[in-house]
């Protein structure tokens, strides 16, 4: 339990809820801040795990805020039935408190309503309840004029995506293919942050464990894939949801992209490998600018294969990959995370994957002897701690590279997706 008042970060967030009450309760908590009620004895406001709690003693009632909605505690016989089954309809657990309880052990009280949230935690932290309120309502209005309707789901990493999909899935009766080019990998689990069979809740997922770490995956394969799930989806009468962080798949799909299989050159890639990756970005710019600006000169496997399209289809890929109408109502939601909580969200998602083993998974990949240099691996996590095993960092610094470099990637994503228009931020 966390004391709000001095604390800058919970204040900001408790003007945020503020914004969520009715105009009954705004006036109700005006009065309360101007101390205009009679028999006011204290306030006390506090963060209890993913809740925002305000305390208020008025005479001999104890009245709760949780979250925006305000609760009167107090003589149990005199207990308002109908807000009683609102806050179990809210997953609350209703404590009742006699005025005798209330004026001799007020503080008792809060303890006993603190222990019981914290047993009872929501299934979202705040903010992603919000996001979900949000994309609820944008949902139910896209689905009554679709006809073949595809909802998106896109963020950076760590925004809360894979939640939010089994979310809208559980609704709307959706079924999820992932839109991420690394969870597609069987044995890359933690790295990935790959959804566990338990997180599902049942829902059914795609695009996941579909490739060995030792086989390539196009964004033409994938494509392919994915538009043969939606049609099976949509035949069943569900909802088809994708949900990743790709843009290159997602925008395959949505936009409708003409994209010609091009195989890899092996020997080409062995050559071009073998450049600096200046060298490498620079003769991506010779061969195709416009694509050389959109590729992160250190994204080295996307420079290559840029180089390998251009060079075997004497194209650049602008021309190649030609935007179209799609067949599907498509809506893309993108969930929207203060830099803020994002960052600590990543900082503990590292800390949370080597507590899970995250080390044993790559030592268990480097003894199945894979290439660490093939497309699986090209993603942060994997490198940093193969390089550690390799004895350049200690744990503690390749989890600070790994923060770090997930942080930028973050960054990347996020510049990606508010270049796009069609996105509808949650």
């Amino acid at each position: 339990m966390q004391f709000i008042f001095n604390n800058p970060k919970l204040k900001e967030k408790r003007k945020t809820l503020r914004k969520k009450s009715t105009k009954s309760e705004k006036i109700f908590w005006s009065k309360i801040r101007g101390k205009q009620i009679q028999g006011l004895k204290f306030r006390r406001q506090y963060s209890i795990g993913n809740y925002i709690v305000d305390f208020v003693c008025i005479e001999k009632k104890l009245v709760i805020e949780i979250d925006g909605d305000s609760h009167f505690i107090g003589d149990a016989k005199k207990y308002d039935k109908e807000r009683s089954n609102f806050i179990e309809s809210k997953g609350f657990k209703v404590l009742r408190f006699t005025n005798e309880e209330v004026q001799k052990n007020t503080m008792g009280c809060l303890e006993r309503l603190v222990t019981s949230l914290e047993s009872t935690p929501p299934s979202l932290p705040y903010e992603e309840r919000d996001s979900y309120s949000k994309a609820q309502k944008k949902v139910k209005n896209f689905l009554k004029t679709a006809k073949k309707p595809l909802v998106v789901i896109v963020g950076s990493t760590a925004s809360g995506k894979t939640s939010l999909s089994i979310k809208i899935a559980k609704e709307f009766d959706g079924e999820i293919i992932s839109a991420d080019s690394r969870q597609i990998f069987r044995k890359l689990d933690l790295g990935t942050a790959k959804v566990k069979e338990l997180e599902m809740e049942g829902i059914s997922h795609y695009g996941i464990d579909i490739r060995e770490p030792d086989e390539s995956f196009t964004v033409a394969e994938f494509k392919e894939y994915a538009e043969e799930k939606i049609t099976d989806i949509l035949k069943r009468k569900k909802l088809p949801i994708m949900a990743g962080g790709t843009g290159l798949y997602v925008n395959a799909v949505t936009q409708d992209f003409s994209i010609p299989r091009v195989p890899a050159d092996w020997k080409l890639r062995a050559r071009l490998e073998k450049l600096s990756t200046k060298d490498l970005h620079k003769k991506l710019k010779e061969l195709d600018p416009e694509e050389a600006e959109k590729i992160h000169p250190n994204n080295r496997r996307y420079v290559i294969r840029a180089i390998e399209i251009a060079k075997t289809t004497k194209q650049k890929k602008s021309e190649i990959m030609q935007k179209q109408t799609s067949e599907y109502d498509v809506l893309i939601l993108g969930v929207d995370v203060e830099r803020e909580v994002l960052y600590d969200r990543i900082n503990k998602r590292v800390d949370q994957m080597f507590e899970e083993g995250f080390v044993e998974e790559v030592q268990s990949l480097i003894t199945e002897e894979y290439d660490f240099k093939s497309q699986a691996f090209n993603s942060v996590g994997y490198p940093e701690v193969k390089a550690m095993l390799d004895g350049e960092f200690t744990e503690d610094e390749a989890k600070e590279l790994m923060k770090k470099n997930t942080r930028n990637y973050a960054k990347r994503q996020l510049t990606w997706w508010r270049g796009d228009e069609q996105v509808v931020w949650v």
